[in-house]
């Protein structure tokens, strides 16, 4: 068997994205307010946008923050996921989600896979909604197509985005706690 899993501090929480995407949207909002687009243009990070209105820019800019928040949400619920299911097979607790999980552990080990063991077994062995956890493993596609470079053409069925990511990451995380 292997080890136990040396656990970070340095997991972010949903609230603390949601801040820097905040923060960051604002910071851009305000950084393209300037009325000359001269001005904007010779900002040396803009230089391979020189062509394009500001408001093409600008919107450029807001999808890729659009795109690493909804990543960075995606990838806080991935670590809550994880380490709940660490401790619960470290700690041998007895209810019906953590026997689940302990099994899965048993087999997998840390290897266990997000969505085919894990949310699948919090679907099949908790009060959570088949529905969300429907919802959350197809946002987590979206996760696999941004973390994995975006080169194919991706089939979700639905748009995801920050503001679609964001509460499903939230109703299922208090929906576990």
């Amino acid at each position: 068997m292997v080890g136990k899993v040396s656990l970070s501090d340095q997991m972010l929480t949903l609230p603390d994205v949601a801040r820097h995407y905040s923060a960051v949207t604002a910071a851009t909002y305000d950084f393209f307010s300037n009325p000359d687009p001269a001005m904007l243009f010779a900002h040396p990070s803009l230089a391979g946008y020189i062509g394009l209105s500001v408001d093409v820019v600008r919107s450029k800019v807001l999808t890729e923050i659009d795109h690493i928040s909804a990543l960075s949400a995606l990838s806080c619920v991935e670590a809550v996921v994880r380490t709940d299911y660490l401790r619960r097979a470290y700690n041998k607790e007895k209810s019906k989600i953590s026997r689940a999980l302990r099994a899965i552990y048993q087999v997998k080990e840390e290897r266990a896979r997000l969505d085919d063991d894990l949310l699948l077994c919090w679907r099949d062995n908790s009060n959570v909604s088949n529905l969300l956890v429907g919802e959350l493993i197809g946002a987590f596609r979206y996760r696999n197509w941004l973390a994995h470079g975006r080169y194919w053409t991706p089939k979700f069925g639905r748009r995801y985005d920050f503001s679609t990511v964001y509460p499903l990451a939230d109703a299922f995380l208090t929906s576990i706690c």
